[in-house]
């Protein structure tokens, strides 16, 4: 599957996750300003640079990095989006891998 189709639903389930996550614990009010600050790509490239990941890992994140994207970034530097993009896509493939354990540990 194309790197940038497995950061789409990487973005999706991320979102998803994120906001089952603080839920419980942010007022109402505060929740979508709480999870953007969490899902944005400055914290996205933070998370990715902590990971350690398998070789099947790597070659996925570096196919993401490498993709040509159509977008550019408007509140964080190209480096970060592509590690947001490489980060996005890891969770998207162990999602539709079924692999939702592996999902977890990298969004701890």
């Amino acid at each position: 599957m194309h790197p940038l189709a497995l950061a789409f639903i990487g973005d999706a389930v991320m979102g998803l996750k994120v906001k089952e996550r603080i839920i419980d614990d942010v007022k109402v009010n505060e929740l979508h300003k709480t999870a953007s600050g969490l899902i944005c790509a400055r914290a996205q490239a933070k998370l990715y640079e902590s990971l350690s990941l398998t070789d099947e890992e790597a070659e996925i994140a570096h196919r993401a990095f490498n993709a040509k994207h159509h977008t550019t970034p408007k509140n964080c530097t190209l480096l970060e989006y592509r590690k947001a993009t490489a980060l996005e896509a890891l969770i998207g493939f162990h999602w539709l891998k079924g692999n939702h354990t592996r999902v977890e540990e990298i969004l701890k």
